[in-house]
C-alpha cells in the first residue's frame, strides 16, 4: 500500500524521496529542504501524527498506522515538509 500512495503522488517526490524499503515495519525517507526536527514537531502538532526524525530523515513505522489511514498518513508528511521547507 505505501508503494502504491508514493506512486500515485508524484508531488510528494518535490519534498522528500522514500529511501529504499522492504514490507517490514517501517520506512526513512529523506528531506529534501527541510529540517526534520521541524516537521517532527509540525506533524505532532498540527496533525496529530507522530515520527521519529533522525539525521536528516523522517522514519515512518508504517505498520503501527491503520490501513485505511496510510493515505492520511503520508499527506499530513506532505503538509508538514513544504510548511518547513
Amino acid at each position: 500500500k505505501v508503494k502504491e500512495i508514493l506512486a500515485n503522488h508524484p508531488e510528494y517526490a518535490e519534498v522528500f524521496e522514500a529511501l529504499p524499503f522492504n514490507s517490514g515495519y517501517f520506512m526513512c525517507v529523506a528531506l529534501k529542504s527541510a529540517d526534520p526536527e521541524q516537521v517532527r514537531k509540525t506533524l505532532l502538532e498540527e496533525h496529530s501524527t507522530g515520527v521519529i526524525a533522525a539525521a536528516g530523515v523522517i522514519r515512518v513505522a508504517f505498520s503501527a498506522t491503520p490501513y485505511d489511514l496510510l493515505d492520511e498518513l503520508f499527506d499530513n508528511l506532505y503538509q508538514a515538509v513544504k510548511k518547513n521547507s
